[in-house]
Formats: structure tokens, C-alpha cells, sequence
């Protein structure tokens, strides 16, 4: 006999004269089950939360819209272009960098469909 095996032995012979104060257990090892408890099989984590696809690489937006955003002047209108990127996705970029940059309400934007870009006027 091992002393895995006394050790397992003492507990599992303190613990069963516990079980008249209540105390319930369960022990599994090298396949042998003591004590009465039955112990639930471990919960399953949830899946974690999927990803979006970053089909454009991190901080292309920034690094592309910020500089002629940030030197605009009062009453000044700038075009935007990025190709391949949807104009959607420039004008939200452009309007939050708008807000941070020159504070919030400071800018307005709007897609001009014929020449593909979107177009930004500074209020403020």
C-alpha cells in the first residue's frame, strides 16, 4: 500500500465519522468512488463570443482620416476617400474622429455618392 493510499484511507475513515454532524462527501480516486455525495459533472463553459472579421487591419482608419481631420479649419469642407472600404464605415469612422477631435457636435459629414467619397465640414 502506497501513501496515497493511507493517506486516502485516513481521510476517507475521519471523514465518514463526520457524516453523523451532517458532512457529506464524495472522493474519486483511480476509480473507486467513497463517501455518498454525488459530485454533478463540471458545467460546460459557454462558447466564448465570436470575433468580427478585421478584414482591414487595425488602426488604418486612424492613421488615414485623422491628420486632415485634425488640421481642419473652421467653415472648412474635406474629402475623404479610402478605397475599397465602404463609405458607410469611413463616414462613422470620420464623424467619431470629428466628435474627439474638435469636440462633439463640431462636424458635420455626408456621403457625395458621385464622387465616392464622403464629405466633412467643420462648425466649430
Amino acid at each position: 500500500m502506497s501513501v496515497v493510499d493511507n493517506a486516502l484511507n485516513k481521510a476517507v475513515s475521519m471523514l465518514n465519522a463526520l457524516k453523523t454532524q451532517g458532512v457529506q462527501f464524495e472522493i474519486r480516486y483511480e476509480g473507486t468512488v467513497h463517501g455518498g455525495l454525488p459530485v454533478p459533472e463540471p458545467e460546460k463553459k459557454p462558447e466564448a463570443k465570436r470575433v468580427r472579421d478585421r478584414s482591414i487591419p487595425y488602426g488604418i482608419f486612424t492613421n488615414t482620416l485623422r491628420p486632415p481631420i485634425r488640421a481642419m479649419q473652421v467653415g472648412e469642407v474635406i474629402e475623404l476617400k479610402m478605397d475599397g472600404i465602404a463609405l458607410d464605415r469611413v463616414q462613422s469612422v470620420a464623424s467619431s474622429l470629428g466628435a474627439k477631435l474638435h469636440g462633439p457636435e463640431s462636424c458635420i459629414t455626408g456621403k457625395n455618392i458621385e464622387k465616392s467619397c464622403i464629405e466633412m465640414l467643420r462648425l466649430k
